[in-house]
Order: C-alpha cells, then sequence, then structure tokens
C-alpha cells in the first residue's frame, strides 16, 4: 500500500515495515524484495490469457517514455474504455510504428481482443498500424491532443498576420466548441459557421480551417458508436497513475528492472478496486478492473505472481515477414 498507493520511498517503505515488527529491513533490501516480486509477476499479456475477459472492444491507446540507463525507452499500452482494464502493454526502445504493429497483432491475433473501435492521439505510426491490422474499424482522434495541436501550430506555424491574436483566439474557442459539440448536427453546424465567418477569413486562418476540415471525420466518429469517447483520456488517466511511481525513481539501471517493475504496477492496477469513478461511471466504484469485465479466475494454476507458472504452458512466437507481423500459439514452449 505505502509503495503503490502513496509513493513512498524504499526507505519508507523500510520504516513502515519496521513499525509492523520486521526488523533489519533497510531500503537497499527493500528495493530487492520489490524486484524479486516484480521479477515473479507475470506479464499483461499472460493475465489478459488466463483471465478470459469479456473486454468492451473500444480501447484508447497511448505512449509514454521512462529513462533508462542513459537513454529513454517507450511504453505502449491500451485501456479498455469501459472497464479501465489494461489488456496488454509492452515496454520498447521507440514509439514507432513495428512496435505498435507488434503490440496490436499481439493484442488482436493472440489475446482476442474484440475491436469495435480505437481512440488515440493522432500519431501516424498508430494510425498505419489501425488501417493494417482493423481495417474498417471507427478510429476516434482525440479532440484534445487535436485542440492542443492546432493552437501549437497557430501559434508558431501559421501564416496569419501580427495583432491579429483576439481573431485567433476567437478561432480556436469556437473550434473548441465544435470539437465539444452535443451531437453531430451542432458540431456541423459550427463548422458551417466557421467556414463562413469574414473575421477568420481577413486575418488568413484559412490553414487552420483546412486542419479542422481535413480531421472532421475522425473527430466526430464518437457520435456514431455511442462507446467510443471522444478523447483519450482514460488511457492518459492510466499513464498518468504509472508516472506517480515511475517518474520518483531518476533512472532505470536497464530494461529488466523497468520491465520488472512495469509488470507489477500494471498488475496492482488490475486488480485495485475502484474508488472515485463519476457521474455516468460510479457503477465502476467498489470493483476492479479485471472484475467489471468479467475476468473468471482460472484457479491455482495461474498465479499472477509466479511468472514461470505461465497460463497455458504456451507462448506465442512472432515473425516479421514482408513488413507483416505474423503471430502464431506455439505448443509445449517451443
Amino acid at each position: 500500500m505505502l509503495y503503490f498507493d502513496q509513493g513512498a520511498s524504499y526507505r519508507a517503505v523500510a520504516r513502515g515495515l519496521l513499525r509492523m515488527g520486521i526488523s533489519n529491513i533497510v531500503a537497499k533490501g527493500c528495493w530487492s524484495l520489490v524486484q524479486r516480486l516484480a521479477s515473479n509477476c507475470k506479464a499483461p499479456w499472460e493475465i489478459s490469457l488466463g483471465f478470459n475477459p469479456r473486454w468492451s472492444g473500444y480501447l484508447a491507446v497511448d505512449g509514454d517514455s521512462i529513462p533508462i540507463a542513459s537513454h529513454r525507452q517507450s511504453i505502449l499500452l491500451g485501456v479498455d474504455v469501459e472497464s479501465l482494464d489494461i489488456p496488454h502493454l509492452i515496454l520498447a526502445e521507440h514509439e514507432d510504428a513495428e512496435n505498435w504493429l507488434f503490440f496490436s497483432v499481439v493484442l488482436k491475433g493472440t489475446l482476442g481482443y474484440p475491436f469495435k473501435g480505437i481512440v488515440s492521439d493522432g500519431d501516424p505510426a498508430i494510425e498505419s498500424v489501425v488501417q493494417l491490422v482493423c481495417p474498417g474499424i471507427p478510429h476516434q482522434l482525440c479532440v484534445k491532443h487535436f485542440g492542443d495541436g492546432l493552437h501549437r501550430y497557430l501559434r508558431y506555424q501559421s501564416s496569419h498576420g501580427r495583432g491579429t491574436w483576439r481573431e485567433v483566439q476567437r478561432f480556436e474557442e469556437t473550434v473548441r466548441s465544435c470539437l465539444y459539440a452535443r451531437n453531430l448536427q451542432e458540431a456541423k453546424q459550427l463548422l458551417e459557421a466557421i467556414r463562413a465567418d469574414p473575421g477568420f477569413r481577413r486575418v488568413h486562418l484559412e490553414d487552420g480551417l483546412a486542419l479542422l476540415e481535413r480531421n472532421f471525420g475522425r473527430l466526430t466518429q464518437h457520435f456514431l458508436h455511442p462507446g467510443l469517447p471522444r478523447t483519450s483520456n482514460v488511457a492518459e488517466g492510466v499513464i498518468r497513475k504509472l508516472d506517480r511511481r515511475l517518474n520518483a525513481m531518476d533512472s532505470f539501471a536497464n530494461h529488466q528492472t523497468a520491465w520488472n517493475t512495469i509488470k507489477m504496477l500494471a498488475l496492482h492496477t488490475r486488480f485495485r478496486t475502484l474508488t472515485d469513478c463519476r457521474r455516468l461511471h460510479k457503477h465502476r466504484n467498489g470493483l476492479a478492473p479485471l472484475e467489471l469485465v468479467g475476468g473468471q479466475h482460472p484457479g491455482p494454476q495461474l498465479d499472477p505472481l509466479r511468472a514461470k507458472n505461465t497460463t497455458t504452458g504456451q507462448r506465442y512466437n512472432l515473425q516479421y515477414r514482408n513488413d507483416r507481423v505474423i503471430a502464431t500459439l506455439n505448443g509445449n514452449g517451443t
């Protein structure tokens, strides 16, 4: 509890153990205990295979970077929108199309995630992979990321003249109203209002309007698919929870210690009871994400803290061929 929920240091955890009557534990010894426990944790994909969860099919994907030795590596994860469960997560050298492809093929082919829709921040690498692995499914562009990107573009790259900041600010406010419209009809009406506004044309905001028009279809997918959110906030929320623990460390010594810690944090997140969900999501409170997806524990043969005792005695083999990934399950651990 101290380590996970309060973000306590190893020294503080050691003091807590001392108060519980467990003596002779110093900070370094506490770190060794945590790493030993973390190394035995199952990977997220192993938990998913073992518990047979029934996910909603609407997935929010995002990435995050963490310091490892003298460089940074990337966490790539997907969060089931309805349950906040983490079906799959990997630690990769880079957040690029190849690693997103690896992530997506395992998620779809090995874990059988029932894709109905995806929401992302608009990373071109993710978009290309979605078209390859899940062609035809709705792909929502996060309206928050789009709004932030549009603001940066208008501030640093757009060709509108100086002394026009009031019109630019009004343009951004109108676009925000369009992005957060209550329904598709209202969004279309606001788009038409932006097109017809003479003030926006006067200060040459055509490039900003072109960005909105070009992405309008992807920004409004959530109106056509009610289970799909308009933002990727659920994925960012999970990343923020992971960062509370990961950012407390200046850097990990190597990839393995980082992966061990991430596995343990993901395990804790999936089994931890939710308590702070609000409004339409209050029904989640009192249940863990894996409970919300109806995950059935298969019994003592699956111990989440014993990685050597794998779920089915199988592991997946991934082969790269002609820029595509073929995921297969090979029996007998081969």
